[in-house]
């Protein structure tokens, strides 16, 4: 186990709350979890440090699901988001420094490791224009 600092806890709590992750009535249960967690229960794998630790939860209904380390927590995101949703949330800060839920879309398109093209917007309406704009000059990767 990991030395905490002080005010773990309620910086632990606040940082889950603005990442969407709701507990209901049973913070408490997963805060000792998540501190008593030595390894990750994906994979078994230790912890290599205090940050390699992730609460994973679902990004739809905010509820808890595992602690895992980095690696699987990222390759869960990545499969849950390739599977059931076109973009992703994200947290910004606004200019008067309150915390605010946004929603983008991404547009990728690589060849052999190679990135063709990469852009971000939270207008579905104007990734879509720019997909179908470059796949029309670029007819040759289709």
């Amino acid at each position: 186990m990991f030395e905490l600092p002080k005010r773990h806890k309620s910086m632990s709590k606040y940082n889950w709350k603005i990442m969407g992750i709701k507990f209901n009535d049973n913070f408490e249960e997963w805060y000792l979890r998540y501190i008593n967690s030595n390894e990750c229960e994906k994979c078994n794998e230790p912890y290599k440090n205090k940050t390699n630790r992730c609460m994973d939860h679902d990004h739809k209904t905010g509820e808890p699901r595992n602690i895992l380390c980095l690696k699987c927590n990222t390759k869960t995101d990545k499969k849950l988001n390739i599977n059931n949703t076109t973009g992703h949330q994200y947290i910004h800060k606004t200019k008067d420094k309150k915390y605010k839920l946004g929603f983008a879309y991404k547009f990728k398109i690589r060849r052999e490791d190679i990135i063709l093209i990469e852009t971000q917007s939270n207008d579905l309406e104007k990734i879509i224009k720019i997909r179908d704009e470059w796949i029309k000059d670029n007819p040759q990767y289709f």
